[in-house]
């Protein structure tokens, strides 16, 4: 059944048989194997199997002729969608023909994730599509490739060699994604993707994010006065973080909110003159001051609050 093979075929194709090459420290083991053997006799057109150089990461397997890696072995979830990829299936309808460099995909999943089956079907969609590749990871049999790249949650998703950047946890967006294997400016990433990183308890990345851009994302306006509590919640420990690190960033922040504040929620409204405790004495002072004096008691705690801040800031 299974054919060694010191070669593989260049390029990618959906026709004739698998080129498959072992990989990771102890690739060529007895469970690794096995299950490419029972793979392959799955699939119509059969395959070849070839031990490669060994590299440092956890075993598993390349498909060389279609851009995929999986180390570790794929459950049953993931193995019905890789069948039907490799059968064939549609995955999606992405455009990534302007890339101008290949880029690597890499997705972390787990047997019990019920998102990470979703996340690898849509993700295939990338592959033959463009210059892509895709390496996905278990974290039920490699453990120490999440820790060394730090992921908490699964699916999660990063650009490889960009993931300080384009990092995804939980609902992959398509089309955030499309457009950061095109060179899409970070400032243009969805409310969507924003939230995603606050809600995986990165917000600090996203202020590095925006620090190193000089400039506050569209999306992230939006996070700050979010109706929902807990949106908002993530959205302002990132801001506290950003006003103290990058004054003259976070004050454009708090200019913006200013301009607002007749058009906010009173909740809403009380949150952010929490932030402005955090601005420059010299000039929230007497903004708070003067929002005191047409306010209601909803929100003057809050206000009296932001002023001993600034008080205690200014001495």
């Amino acid at each position: 059944m299974m054919e060694k093979d010191q070669g593989a075929r260049d390029g990618r194709s959906s026709r004739g048989g698998l080129c498959i090459r072992l990989l990771g420290k102890g690739g060529s083991e007895h469970s690794v194997r096995e299950y490419i053997d029972a793979l392959l006799d799955r699939i119509k057109d059969g395959g070849r199997v070839f031990s490669g150089e060994q590299d440092d990461g956890c075993p598993g397997f390349s498909l060389e002729d279609r851009g995929l890696i999986f180390r570790g072995i794929p459950g049953k979830r993931e193995e019905e969608i890789l069948l039907d990829y490799l059968d064939g299936s549609d995955h999606g309808v992405f455009f990534v023909s302007d890339m101008g460099s290949p880029a690597l995909l890499r997705l972390f999943v787990s047997g019990h994730c019920p998102h990470c089956p979703g996340a690898l079907r849509m993700l295939l969609g990338f592959l033959n599509k463009g210059p892509v590749s895709l390496e996905v990871i278990s974290v039920d049999h490699c453990p120490d490739m999440a820790s060394d790249f730090q992921v908490m949650a699964v699916p999660t998703l990063m650009l490889a060699g960009k993931e300080d950047v384009f990092r995804w946890t939980g609902n992959l967006n398509g089309k955030d994604i499309e457009n950061a294997l095109c060179g899409m400016n970070p400032q243009l990433l969805s409310e969507e993707s924003l939230l995603n990183i606050l809600e995986s308890g990165d917000a600090q990345r996203l202020v590095a994010m925006m620090q190193a851009e000089k400039v506050i994302f569209p999306a992230f306006y939006n996070l700050l006065i979010h109706e929902k509590w807990t949106v908002r919640l993530g959205a302002m420990v990132a801001s506290e973080s950003l006003i103290l690190a990058s004054p003259d960033l976070g004050e454009g922040l708090l200019d913006w909110i200013w301009e607002r504040r007749e058009t906010l929620d009173h909740a809403v409204l009380g949150d952010m003159v929490y932030l402005m405790g955090f601005g420059r004495p010299v000039l929230w002072k007497p903004r708070l001051a003067s929002l005191m004096s047409s306010s209601g008691s909803d929100i003057r705690d809050a206000i009296e609050d932001a002023m001993a801040a600034l008080e205690e800031a200014s001495r």
